[in-house]
């Protein structure tokens, strides 16, 4: 692998899906770079710990904003790794499987 390809950004690493896959790809030899609101938190930490770097953004809660906005925000993250070319790019999203009727959030 050449060091571009080397490299993961996992958008939401401090929540459950992200942070399984942030915790997971150092096994796989990937440097993690992460997405999260607060660079201070216990998770954030910890991945800091483990040796990957933070990025600080905001997203907004596509739960409070709903299915539609959720995709409408992602499809400029996807059409920038078309451009770019990027070999990799994986996506997923818990608002999927609630509008196919999968676990609602309490």
């Amino acid at each position: 692998m050449t060091e571009r390809e080397n490299v993961g950004l996992v958008v939401g690493g401090t929540r459950l899906q992200g942070g399984a896959v942030a915790r997971r790809l150092p096994d796989a030899n990937w440097r993690v770079r992460f997405l999260t609101r607060n660079a201070e938190s216990d998770e954030s930490c910890c991945l800091v710990g483990r040796g990957a770097s933070v990025v600080v953004g905001d997203l907004e809660d596509v739960w409070e904003h709903g299915f539609v906005k959720e995709v409408r925000q992602r499809m400029p993250s996807i059409e920038a790794a078309v451009a770019t070319k990027v070999a990799h790019f994986v996506d997923f999203s818990v608002g999927v499987s609630r509008r196919a009727g999968g676990p609602q959030r309490s």
